[in-house]
């Protein structure tokens, strides 16, 4: 899809510090089997908290944003490996920021 217009800029972004340890490590989150359906349900169990008392959950969210890379100089059948590139380094420097504040 990236190819098939190549003005269109992918932006790789990743996110650390949304979901609170005390949701993750919630006895309740055991319920479910695979990682990610109790990363989910831990994330329900923190938006459920933030409804009911929006001041009781403090969040440290760190963003960071990869530079754009332009549609038209992702190689065809290359686009994902490239993404997955971006991501990794993208990774190193956002753990290296956090460890280095």
């Amino acid at each position: 899809m990236v190819r098939a217009v190549p003005e269109c800029r992918l932006l790789v972004a990743i996110t650390s510090g949304v979901l609170m340890p005390r949701f993750a490590r919630n006895p309740l989150v055991r319920i479910r089997k695979a990682p990610a359906r109790r990363q989910k349900l831990a994330e329900v169990l923190q938006l459920c908290q933030q409804v009911v008392r929006p001041r009781s959950v403090r969040t440290h969210v760190h963003i960071s944003f990869a530079r754009p890379a332009l549609g038209r100089d992702l190689v065809k059948g290359e686009v994902m490996p490239a993404v997955v590139k971006i991501a990794r380094e993208l990774l190193e420097d956002h753990l290296a920021a956090l460890a280095n504040p």
